[in-house]
């Protein structure tokens, strides 16, 4: 009953936050705004192209948005930006754009953030490396990464390893409960969590999701009462919705939260090994995603093997990149694991690249929602494990037949 009254709460929410995300549209001329650089320039024939968020704006409404940035000329230097841009806002894209003779490059404190990556890039002298490292726990975009890293990642469907999620703030987590006491632990696994969370990475919805549901599963276990994961979720996405209506459009919010969903509804009441339970985290994520992800770029099916064989380096990865977040970088020998576990991440996403063929599935973005929220359903009303796995199967039997008719 609670986990049908938050998903009852949960579809309220996403009903008021459409609303507001398709009322809200700009078509302003001429409109003041501060930019922070999320991702390096982009050089085309007479203009640059940038991912920005808007710090500060004469339109209250843009500010804290994420979008693209198109400066005429050659751009200038700086992290952060003030213009006078034409603003195009229409149901949450937002595009931004000027002559590079309007923008100019502000000083500005940096921030915690902003310190921790100048450190990495300090402390880590290979680009690729730094790059990676930035990507992966600091939630930098993706496209500063070499072409040739990013490429491999796509094609080995692992693309979702450089997005912080609940892996990261799960291990802060786990440090302070495993050397603190029930309560303190829990309580100092929350409060290092959400400084992680919600000021040290973008305010992206894997990230915000997973800091929010570990939280409540914090106080769960201050207060011993009983968690409900479910629960846990559609209350998160509630919130978000809420706080950023917006993200009811973002492709990034959904598929974190059906990948989770998923996850949660193949797990209730069953208990696996720990092989068995990575491969089936695997197939059950990959069958929650994939009908929302065909519709936008190619469907890679050896993530079912790779993300599981992988997990033990991504582990390792995450662990010292954690430690060394704490340690500020400063530690050189836990640096020098750091940087030795990042190569073999990278490496072995590279070499895996080769073999991972990738697949066109004819699906719209409808289509593709209605196929996740019925499997979603189908699991939820399951018991055994042998009727999920059939739920799993049948969706799956669909996607590749899809593929075979699209070829």
């Amino acid at each position: 009953m609670a986990a049908f009254l938050h998903a009852l709460l949960f579809l309220l929410v996403l009903l008021y936050a459409l609303f507001k995300t398709f009322s809200l549209s700009l078509d302003e001329p001429d409109a003041f705004v501060r930019v922070k650089l999320l991702s390096q320039w982009e050089l085309e024939e007479g203009k640059a192209l940038a991912r920005v968020r808007v710090l500060e704006s004469e339109l209250e409404q843009l500010e804290g948005l994420k979008g693209l940035l198109i400066l005429y000329g050659y751009p200038p230097g700086g992290r952060v930006l003030e213009l006078f841009a034409s603003v195009r806002l229409n149901r949450g894209s937002l595009v931004l754009s000027a002559p590079a003779y309007e923008a100019e490059s502000v000083d500005y404190e940096p921030s915690l953030r902003d310190r921790l990556l100048a450190r990495v890039e300090e402390a880590l002298r290979d680009e690729e490396l730094a790059g990676l490292a930035k990507a992966f726990l600091l939630g930098e975009e993706r496209k500063n990464l070499p072409l040739s890293l990013q490429s491999s990642f796509l094609k080995t469907g692992l693309v979702h390893l450089l997005v912080v999620s609940g892996l990261h703030v799960g291990i802060l987590y786990s440090f302070f409960a495993a050397v603190l006491p029930r309560v303190p632990g829990a309580l100092a696994g929350a409060a290092a969590a959400a400084l992680y969370g919600f000021f040290l990475v973008p305010p992206n919805p894997p990230a915000l999701r997973a800091t929010i549901m570990l939280i409540l599963y914090a106080l769960t276990v201050a207060s011993y009462r009983r968690y409900c994961p479910l629960c846990a979720l559609f209350f998160s996405g509630s919130v978000l919705l809420a706080l950023f209506p917006q993200f009811s459009v973002s492709f990034s919010f959904w598929l974190s939260f059906l990948a989770v969903a998923y996850l949660i509804a193949v797990f209730k009441d069953v208990e696996l090994t720990a092989v068995r339970a990575a491969f089936l985290a695997s197939f059950a994520a990959f069958t929650g995603v994939t009908p929302l992800l065909a519709a936008l770029t190619a469907v890679a099916p050896a993530t079912l093997l790779l993300s599981p064989l992988l997990t033990p380096v991504v582990y390792l990865y995450a662990l010292l990149g954690m430690l060394n977040l704490v340690t500020f970088f400063s530690f050189k020998p836990l640096v020098g694991l750091f940087e030795l576990a990042g190569l073999l991440f990278a490496r072995s996403v590279e070499a895996l690249s080769g073999w991972a063929p990738l697949f066109l599935v004819k699906l719209s973005v409808a289509e593709g929602f209605v196929l996740s929220s019925a499997g979603l359903a189908l699991l939820l009303l399951q018991r055994s494990l042998k009727g999920k796995l059939a739920v799993l199967l049948v969706l799956n039997a669909y996607l590749f037949t899809k593929i075979l008719l699209g070829r």
